[in-house]
C-alpha cells in the first residue's frame, strides 16, 4: 500500500515513525540507526548513528506489526549533523517472505538459520554450455514447436541485442503486431526501443508479424537467456503467458540443476544482522573456487520462514576449527528482502 497524502503521513509518522525503532535504508542494502528523530512544520529532523554521505532520496524505515518505508528529499544539515528531510511518500509492506508465509511469531536462534546454494556471480556462465543444459533446451522446445512459425531457445554466456535490451529496459520483449506501435501494452520493452536495435523491415519483409521473448534469469539475478517465439500474424496475451510458462519451467530447471561451480554444502551461520552475515565453509574445491574477497556471490539464506535468495559480497575470509569463516556484507538488497532480514531478526534470540 502507497500513501501519498501529506496529512495521512503525518498521521503514521506521529503514530510510528516517533514511536519506535527507525533505520535509515542505504543504497547498498545495508540500514544505519536513527538516534532521534522529530516531526516539525512538515518535515523530519533525524540524527544518525553514524556519519554518511547525504543522498538526495533518503529511505527510512520502522517495524510496528507491518514494515514501513518512508522515503524522504533531502534537505540539508547542520554542524550538529541533524538532516532536514522532507516526506514525500510512505509504503506499508506486509510481513510475508517470498514463499506467501506468514513469518514466525516465536524466538529462534542462528542455529536454525543456514546459508546453502552458493555460487559466484561471474561463475553462473560457466555452467551454461553443460549437456544437462541442452538437454534441458531439448526438452522444452518441443512445447513450441507446433505453435509458432518461429522459435528459439538461447541461452548464452554473451549477450546478444534481444538480452541487452530486456536486460536495460527490465522488461520483457512482446510487439503483438510490428506495424502497430500502440499495441505494445504497458511493462514491456517499448516498440521504439525494440525497432532502434532489430530490423523491423527485414522481419516484415519475411513474413513476421509479432514477437515475444522473455528473459531466463538465474536464480532472479542472472540474465543467460531468453525464450522467443515470432509469428505470422498478431499474438495475444494468452500466447505471452504460455511463452512465459515455458521460461519458467527452463528458469526452474536451471537453477535445480547441480552444477559443478555451484556449493550445496549446508553452512552454519554465526553473525546475522541487518548489514552483515557470518558461515562457516569447509576447505573443500568449491571454498578454493568461489570465494575471494570482494567477490560477488549468490546464495540462499535459509531461514526458518522459508528460503530467501540474495546476493552477498565477500567483505573477509578467515580460518576456523571448522574450516574458514566467510564474513559478508548484503549487496544491493531489494526493500522486500530487507523486510523478511528485519523481521527475522526481530525474532531472532540473542
Amino acid at each position: 500500500m502507497e500513501i501519498s497524502d501529506p496529512k495521512n503521513i503525518q498521521q503514521i509518522i506521529e503514530a510510528v515513525f516517533l514511536k519506535t525503532k527507525v533505520q535509515l535504508k542505504q543504497k547498498d542494502g545495508s540500514s544505519i540507526l536513527v538516534s532521534s528523530i522529530r516531526y516539525q512544520n512538515e518535515k523530519l529532523f533525524v540524527k544518525l548513528s553514524e556519519p554518511t554521505k547525504p543522498e538526495k532520496e533518503r529511505v527510512l524505515i520502522s517495524n510496528l506489526g507491518k514494515i514501513f518505508l518512508l522515503t524522504t528529499n533531502f534537505e540539508s544539515v547542520d554542524n550538529s549533523g541533524i538532516e532536514c528531510l522532507s516526506p514525500t511518500l510512505l509504503k506499508v509492506i506486509s510481513l510475508e517472505n517470498e514463499t506467501g508465509k506468514q513469518l514466525l511469531k516465536h524466538k529462534f536462534s542462528l542455529k536454525d538459520i543456514h546459508v546453502s546454494n552458493i555460487i559466484g556471480q561471474n561463475d553462473v556462465k560457466k555452467f551454461l554450455n553443460d549437456d544437462e543444459i541442452k538437454k534441458i533446451i531439448k526438452s522444452n522446445s518441443f512445447r513450441l514447436v507446433h505453435l509458432f512459425h518461429k522459435y528459439k531457445i538461447f541461452i548464452h554466456e554473451r549477450h546478444d541485442e534481444r538480452m541487452r535490451l530486456m536486460h536495460h529496459y527490465e522488461q520483457p520483449i512482446f510487439l503483438p503486431n510490428f506495424e502497430d506501435r500502440t499495441s505494445v501494452p504497458d511493462g514491456f520493452v517499448p516498440h521504439f526501443g525494440f525497432a532502434r536495435v532489430i530490423d523491423l523491415d527485414y522481419l516484415i519483409a519475411d513474413g513476421i508479424l509479432s514477437e515475444i521473448c522473455i528473459p531466463i534469469i538465474y536464480r532472479k539475478y542472472t540474465l543467460i537467456g531468453y525464450v522467443q517465439v515470432q509469428h505470422q500474424s498478431v499474438l495475444d496475451l494468452n500466447s505471452f503467458n504460455l511463452v512465459s510458462l515455458v521460461a519458467s519451467s527452463i528458469r526452474k530447471e536451471i537453477s535445480d540443476y547441480t552444477n559443478f561451480e555451484e556449493s550445496r554444502e549446508i553452512c552454519n551461520v554465526s553473525h546475522f544482522n541487518q548489514s552483515e552475515i557470518t558461515f562457516t565453509h569447509t576447505n573443500n574445491k568449491h571454498f578454493t573456487r568461489i570465494f575471494a574477497t570482494g567477490e560477488i556471490c549468490i546464495l540462499d539464506l535459509i531461514l526458518p520462514t522459508g528460503k530467501l535468495t540474495i546476493r552477498i559480497r565477500v567483505n573477509k575470509i578467515e580460518p576456523s576449527d571448522k574450516g574458514f569463516l566467510v564474513h559478508c556484507i548484503y549487496y544491493n538488497l531489494s526493500l522486500k528482502q530487507l523486510s523478511i532480514i528485519e523481521e527475522n531478526l526481530e525474532h531472532l534470540d540473542s
